[in-house]
């Protein structure tokens, strides 16, 4: 009698067991299902497309949207963008058309790597550099910016060809370089410590021999802000 009431007691004991097992796996499938949900359902705003370029999740399920206009897609390269919450739908940064970025996200961060195209060798051919660099993460359970720093630029132009072209523009010479050549040049030396660029470039804005308008003035402005911002970020 004890044998057979044992016997009975283990069969319901297994089969509370199961059931509980399977309860368990049921909550485990429908919360992941909510955050696929979630996901799926992560939008663009502030006058973007609805639908994101890109949907990156964070390891605690915390999801951000990329909106804009994709420049290149093997290089994961935008403009004119928005980086978004999925959760709380707010614009989390944000840049022009003007500036260029390529996105990498690894070890839980999203890198967005602001690339701007100026002279960087001997012969002033143009090329991406990597100018700053902003982090996006999540603290205390939010996605938040870490903010943007300057990146250390490198380049190839000798102080020879440098001195060699401030000389120029000291004399009726600089008139062979068209004035975006000249403006960027002074940009990137600039960056780079030339103080003797820096100067000439503050002064052109009044120099009689150069007309900033249209093109000229945005690119100017834009060397100048670039310039400044460094320069209190260091």
């Amino acid at each position: 009698m004890k044998s057979t009431l044992t016997i009975i007691l283990i069969l319901v004991f297994i089969g509370c067991k199961q059931k509980e097992s399977k309860h368990k796996t049921l909550d485990k499938t429908s919360q992941n299902n909510v955050v696929t949900t979630e996901i799926k359902e992560c939008k663009c705003f502030n006058g973007f497309d609805e639908k994101p370029n890109k949907i990156y999740t964070f390891s605690d399920n915390n999801s951000i949207s990329i909106c804009g206009f994709e420049e290149n897609e093997e290089n994961n390269e935008y403009s004119e963008f928005g980086v978004f919450d999925c959760k709380s739908k707010k614009l989390i940064t944000g840049y022009d058309a003007i500036q260029t970025c390529k996105l990498k996200f690894e070890n839980d961060k999203l890198y967005i790597i602001e690339l701007n195209k100026l002279p960087t060798n001997d012969k002033w051919e143009w090329n991406d550099i990597k100018v700053a660099e902003e982090i996006i993460a999540v603290k205390n359970k939010s996605v938040i910016s870490l903010g943007t720093k300057p990146l250390k630029v490198k380049t190839t132009i000798s102080e020879k060809t440098q001195k060699e072209f401030l000389d120029l523009l000291e004399t009726d010479g600089y008139k062979k370089v068209e004035v975006e050549e000249i403006l960027a040049r002074l940009e990137i030396l600039s960056i780079c410590g030339n103080e003797r660029a820096k100067k000439k470039l503050y002064s052109i804005k009044n120099d009689k021999n150069y007309e900033l308008d249209g093109a000229y003035e945005e690119q100017y402005k834009n060397a100048i802000a670039t310039i400044e911002w460094r320069n209190k970020k260091q």
